[in-house]
């Protein structure tokens, strides 16, 4: 039996374009960011695609909305963006400047990643990972897609993966718009592709 997961990151932002953190606080999708979802839309139409999950987050329910028209998807809290408490709205440069230490260990080592008013990465994966194995276990031999954000997804990835929490930081950033997926064939994961971008150039 295979089961096939599809994860997207939600299009780009205005606080993604003025480099600003976004966590829990939202910002909308930029033009760019609509065009981003259009493209994946044209891309995932080539895809029997049989559950839809987006996070609760608008730019995540308005990116979901565009890269899967006329259909229905359903929206949990468990895949919405970490908690950035005291970061949300501030410019990476103020945060770099203000919490050298924690901007490092936030990309870099995140099991240490300490947050101001925030969720950890730990607190997070315990949303995320109950939530996946729900997911796999409803949806077995199925093709899910699942509308996220940039951390969550690599916790979600993370935990389709079974790898090692401390391998967090190494993990190759998630772009905007883009397309990761992991097959699952007789309790073996296979990661195909990961942050994949090539439906700009549709």
């Amino acid at each position: 039996m295979k089961t096939t997961i599809f994860i997207i990151r939600h299009g780009k932002t205005v606080w993604n374009l003025e480099k600003k953190m976004q966590g829990s606080l939202n910002s909308p999708l930029t033009e760019e960011g609509v065009f981003q979802a259009n493209c994946l839309a044209k891309r995932m139409s080539n895809h029997n695609i049989d559950a839809i999950y987006s996070s609760s987050s608008p730019r995540a329910i308005e990116t979901a909305e565009h890269v899967f028209p006329n259909r229905d998807f359903a929206v949990s809290d468990a895949i919405a963006e970490i908690n950035m408490g005291a970061w949300e709205g501030k410019t990476f440069s103020w945060i770099d400047e203000t919490y050298p230490e924690q901007w490092h260990n936030f990309f870099k080592d995140p099991i240490h990643y300490q947050p101001i008013d925030g969720e950890t990465y730990l607190e997070v994966n315990d949303r995320v990972s109950p939530f996946v194995k729900n997911v796999l276990e409803n949806h077995q031999g199925q093709t899910i897609a699942l509308v996220s954000h940039r951390i969550t997804s690599k916790l979600i990835i993370q935990e389709l993966m079974n790898h090692d929490f401390e391998l967090l930081g190494d993990q190759e950033d998630i772009l905007s718009t883009s397309l990761t997926k992991i097959v699952i064939e007789d309790g073996i994961p296979t990661l195909e592709f990961r942050s994949n971008i090539d439906h700009y150039d549709i």
